[in-house]
C-alpha cells in the first residue's frame, strides 16, 4: 500500500508541474469583443433603468 501511495503523489507531482508551466499563458489570453452594433446601443437606450455598475 505505501508503495503504490508514493507512486500516487510521485504522478500527481509530475502532472502539477507539468500543467502549471501553461497555466500563465492561458491567464494572458483573453477575448476581445467587437465595438456595440447601432442595434446594440439602441437596445441599451430603450431600457428603462439606468446602470447602477461602477467601474
Amino acid at each position: 500500500m505505501e508503495q503504490a501511495e508514493r507512486t500516487d503523489k510521485s504522478k500527481l507531482k509530475d502532472i502539477a508541474r507539468d500543467s502549471s508551466g501553461s497555466m500563465p499563458l492561458e491567464r494572458g489570453q483573453g477575448h476581445a469583443f467587437a465595438p456595440d452594433s447601432y442595434l446594440q446601443q439602441e437596445l441599451e437606450a430603450s431600457f428603462i433603468y439606468e446602470d447602477t455598475l461602477t467601474s
